[in-house]
């Protein structure tokens, strides 16, 4: 019996069940792993959900679930360092873009780099459609990065929601000056990513309840952590930053860097969370069930301050680029004669 078409292992590859990740080499040489796949807005529609100027951008927190993802394969459950380098977007929703997740040979302590490519559907063969690197980083055994169980933190999240939800002494929050805090900075949420349902604060922390529309909550099974999830658990460092800073922002935020992420619990769809500013110029994130029990926590999640400008050039709509090619016109002058040139110059 022939093999049959498009079976992975028949490829020499392992099969991967996520819906960006789909199938995994490991390397003949240095024990390092190649992870492949698709990301497209027609496969998840929620992707288009999340845009700035008519230009669909892919939420940084996918690529941190990929990377939850990927590091599970080969028992590096946490991510220890992610670094976002460049966004990904689309111009339409029909768009597609290959993805490769490169990690690389185990350190001492079981470390392995990260690095995260994609490129344009159907360019293959062609130079100027190569990869791009959207981030890099580290992933590490969970037993190497954690070995003394839960954060302080995550003990005073889960001490805090297992006693009383709301916390006690907590107020009341306008989920609206949430998102209207990020409108105004032309972030442009559709349904999935307007997820917060409630949300207080207390002193500098802030906790909200996050739950995805009925349409996706099936959907977020197949993932570590549900893209859209993550980042509306983030969304609260808008309500910490208008605390902060009362008067109308000029810019948003969007991830550049996490530290220490570790998942507990896969697929959710409803979750509580926790948000208090990290020692490490960032916001700790605690992110919890209904019961209190840890489902994901990240020591910290660095924003990059972005302005509506800089989103308009990300998002190239009616914008130019930052660079361009500009030929300029030469006017032939008169030919010297003098062929005495100083040391270290040659005529041609």
């Amino acid at each position: 019996i022939p093999p049959r078409t498009g079976d992975a292992a028949t490829a020499g590859q392992v099969s991967v069940e996520h819906p960006f990740v789909s199938a995994a080499v490991p390397m003949a040489e240095g024990d390092g792993w190649l992870f492949t796949g698709r990301i497209s807005p027609a496969d998840q529609p929620w992707i288009a959900d999340h845009s700035a100027g008519g230009t669909v951008i892919v939420p940084g927190t996918t690529f941190v679930d990929i990377a939850l993802c990927v590091g599970a394969q080969v028992g590096c459950e946490t991510v220890q360092d992610l670094v976002h380098e460049t966004p990904l977007m689309f111009s339409d929703e029909r768009s597609a873009v290959q993805l490769q997740v490169v990690l690389g040979s185990p350190g001492e302590l079981g470390q392995r780099t990260i690095g995260l490519f994609t490129r344009p559907e159907g360019a293959a063969g062609h130079a100027e459609d190569g990869w791009t690197r959207h981030l890099g980083g580290v992933l590490a055994p969970a037993a190497q990065a954690f070995s003394d169980g839960l954060t302080p933190l995550e003990e005073h999240m889960c001490s805090l929601v297992a006693n009383a939800w709301p916390p006690l002494g907590a107020e009341p929050l306008s989920v609206n000056d949430v998102y209207d805090y990020f409108a105004g900075v032309g972030l442009e949420y559709g349904p999935t990513f307007l997820a917060i349902q409630a949300a207080w604060q207390r002193g500098g922390e802030v906790f909200t309840e996050v739950r995805l529309p009925e349409d996706e909550r099936e959907g977020a099974r197949r993932f570590k952590i549900h893209p859209a999830l993550l980042d509306a658990s983030l969304q609260a460092c808008g309500a910490l930053m208008r605390m902060e800073n009362p008067a109308t922002p000029e810019y948003g935020v969007m991830p550049f860097s996490w530290t220490r992420v570790r998942l507990h619990a896969d697929g959710m769809s409803s979750v509580r969370v926790g948000l208090v500013r990290s020692e490490l110029e960032g916001y700790s994130l605690v992110v919890l069930d209904e019961q209190g029990r840890l489902v994901a926590s990240a020591e910290s999640a660095v924003l990059r301050r972005v302005t509506p400008e800089m989103l308009q050039r990300m998002g190239g709509s009616g914008s130019k680029p930052l660079h361009h090619l500009e030929w300029v016109a030469v006017t032939p002058g008169e030919t010297s004669t003098d062929t005495t040139l100083p040391d270290g110059w040659a005529m041609l």
